[in-house]
């Protein structure tokens, strides 16, 4: 598959229905490209695709782990919301149908079956507090030391917000690295030190 750069990536990604500023798309493109393949990637929350081709172009252009994205592709009260084909029209069209391994199950039900290292997981699944703090419990088990967690939408809704607060509470193992926009970027370590916990306490003042 082509490499293609950041810029060349947004062209495509535009034209798909998608809650995701630009800067958090270079966040996650990022992220992707420096993963050095000691684990997969995880999306939590694909809708029409939007961050899934950030995540996987971002993966192209570096060491190309796999990727696999998770969606119900169904509202909250569990009708269809008729995202699923979309999402499949845009890979399609992004040239991404063989890259990734789309899984249209609830993530509490997908994590049953999953049983591989994570390198880079982006949680941005349904936001409620009891949701989206299952989604980081039973996946982050998967995360490698040194891997890293992107916790969508902390800012605007109480459950992300909720749980990173937890995060650095209740975890001796998790340091904030940056927050943008609306996405908190986390590492998985050993144990935090001293300055890991100042900088986990700055970066929540901003949200």
């Amino acid at each position: 598959m082509p490499k293609e750069s950041f810029d060349q990536v947004k062209e495509i990604a535009n034209e798909i229905e998608g809650w995701l500023e630009d800067d958090e798309a270079k966040l996650l493109y990022d992220c992707a490209k420096k993963c050095k393949g000691n684990g997969v990637i995880v999306e939590i929350g694909s809708w029409k695709g939007k961050s899934s081709i950030y995540l996987a172009k971002g993966a192209i252009n570096g060491n190309n782990p796999e990727i696999y994205t998770i969606d119900p592709h169904i509202t909250s009260t569990g009708e269809p919301n008729g995202s699923l084909e979309d999402y499949k029209k845009n890979m399609e069209k992004a040239g991404l149908s063989d890259k990734i391994t789309h899984i249209v199950e609830k993530s509490e039900d997908a994590v049953k079956n999953f049983n591989k290292p994570v390198e880079f997981i982006f949680i941005d699944g349904f936001h409620k507090y009891e949701s989206v703090k299952l989604d980081f419990e039973e996946w982050s088990k998967w995360v490698i030391d040194d891997g890293f967690i992107a916790l969508h939408d902390v800012r605007s809704w109480l459950g992300p917000k909720q749980l990173a607060k937890e995060i650095d509470r209740d975890y001796d193992n998790y340091r904030f690295i940056e927050y943008i926009d609306e996405t908190l970027l986390i590492q998985k370590i050993r144990k935090k030190n001293s300055f890991d916990e100042e900088k986990n306490k700055d970066i929540l003042k901003l949200f």
